[in-house]
């Protein structure tokens, strides 16, 4: 089509080519949470019934987020209580060898490898239940830390609460 524009002194012609061809933009500088991709622990076989075990679903579901360099942004729970046994390492102190209440200054051997999950390397992750009261992380094991984070940035967890199976 065109557009034909008068003037006084010629009479100018702009031809205007349309094309209905697919168009990709691309935003370089847009917000991360415009292109969030979310996946859940239950893609990896958790469930939040407070009775499996959903340990390896956890890990599962935290590395495939730090393997795909920044697509997944949100590791999404649903509602209940997700279960998370882990054992402890040979070097750490078992817990029913400590005196209860723990006495000020006592030194405990918390081996960084007795945490339950390990989230290492991540960038720009979040953990994001549904709620402090609707999703829970139930910790099987009270000598274990429920995860620990290293090399890595602005990694959160958010609505949720965590709780231990059994205290001394």
């Amino acid at each position: 089509g065109g557009i034909m524009i008068k003037s006084r002194k010629k009479i100018k012609i702009v031809i205007c080519i349309l094309s209905f061809a697919p168009i990709a933009l691309i935003f370089t500088n847009a917000a991360p949470s415009f292109n969030k991709t979310v996946i859940t622990p239950e893609q990896f076989g958790a469930k939040a019934d407070g009775v499996t075990d959903s340990t390896s679903a956890f890990q599962s579901a935290i590395d495939y987020a730090i393997q795909s360099n920044g697509t997944v942004q949100e590791i999404q729970l649903s509602e209940g209580t997700y279960l998370i046994k882990c054992s402890s390492t040979p070097d750490a102190t078992p817990l029913e060898s400590l005196p209860w209440p723990i006495p000020q200054g006592l030194t405990v051997n918390a081996h960084p490898e007795s945490r339950c999950l390990k989230i290492s390397g991540a960038n720009n992750l979040s953990i994001k239940g549904q709620g402090s009261t609707k999703t829970q992380i139930l910790v099987g094991n009270p000598v274990s830390g429920l995860l620990i984070v290293q090399s890595s940035n602005n990694v959160s967890l958010s609505s949720l609460s965590v709780d231990y199976n059994s205290l001394p």
